[in-house]
Order: C-alpha cells, then structure tokens, then sequence
C-alpha cells in the first residue's frame, strides 16, 4: 500500500526495478490511501526499487507512507 500526499494533485507513475509498472500515470489526491500489486519478480531478489515519475511540468507528490505486505499466495 502506498500513502500519496500533498496540495498539488500530481499525476505519477510508480516503476519496481525499472521494469515493472506498479501503477500507471494516475491523478493523486483523490484518496490518500492506494493499493496495488507487487510482481514476485520484482521482489524474489530480497531488493526492491521503486520509481515514481510525475508528467512533465509537474512536482511531484510526496509519498506519506509505503507498505510492502506479503500475500499468502
């Protein structure tokens, strides 16, 4: 899970390991509380990196709180 803050309502998208989308260029703000799945690959290594990017001309957001959870699965 991913906790997006901040007044200016950026438009991000989130990268594991520069190869796998997390989540697309998407609008913050709207809730501050996001979930999304994490690929095994991108974790099997025991690292894990993550990349956010804001479109062009934009701050960026700030990221409040970030969980890596593992599933049961």
């Amino acid at each position: 899970m991913v906790a997006y803050t901040g007044r200016f309502r950026a438009s991000i998208q989130l990268m594991a390991d520069d190869k796998f989308q997390i989540h697309e260029i998407m609008e913050t703000g709207t809730t501050p509380i996001y979930e999304f799945p994490v690929p095994n690959e991108a974790t099997g290594d025991g690292r894990l990196k993550l990349t956010w990017t804001c479109e062009e001309g934009q701050r960026g957001s700030q990221v409040a709180e970030l969980w890596l959870i593992a599933s049961p699965y």
